[in-house]
């Protein structure tokens, strides 16, 4: 009786996670060059990036792709990796590269289940324009959509982060 009442007590304390905080041992690093052919990224970005990255320690793969105005390289490592000391040496020798000076920096990253947002959200307007609608979701959506859910006495993280706030004005045809 005792094992079985501390069973249902320990199930009943789990807690389950939708998308667990995973490290998956990958590294990417990220250039926009605005305005650039695939050949011209392959060969002022991609080409010395990958030049820089190629003594990074522990990496056993590493992947690239040039296409319209950005690079994209993957580094992959082995399961149980410092991936933070791995990101570290990758932004490190990147720094080293000198790039046309429209390029903008390069970004590393990693992958992690746990920064993917739970919510994404779209506004449109009619006949408002674009400044109109930008003042709107600044001013007013934001400020009332973190005010309603920073009072919420909700489990785990909250963490809110706005970013690539973007406006398009879309004309339609008659």
């Amino acid at each position: 009786v005792m094992i079985l009442i501390g069973g249902i007590y320990s199930a009943r304390q789990l807690s389950l996670e939708t998308m667990p905080d995973l490290e998956i041992p990958i590294v990417t690093v990220a250039t926009v060059y605005p305005g650039a052919a695939p050949s011209e990224i392959l060969e002022e970005v991609t080409k010395p990036l990958e030049k820089s990255i190629r003594n990074i320690e522990g990496a056993k793969n590493r992947t690239s792709t040039s296409s319209d105005n950005v690079s994209i390289l993957i580094l992959e490592f082995e399961f149980g990796d410092d991936m933070e000391k791995a990101k570290r040496e990758v932004e490190e020798a990147v720094k080293a590269v000198n790039l046309p000076e429209a390029v903008q920096p390069p970004k590393v990253g990693r992958i992690s289940f746990d920064a993917m947002p739970i919510m994404r959200l779209a506004v449109a307007g009619s006949n408002n324009g674009a400044n109109k609608v930008d003042r709107f979701v600044k001013e007013d959506i934001i400020p009332e959509f973190l005010s309603f859910y920073m009072g919420k006495n909700t489990p785990g993280r909250q963490d809110f982060i706005i970013e690539n706030l973007r406006v398009e004005e879309v004309l339609e045809e008659s």
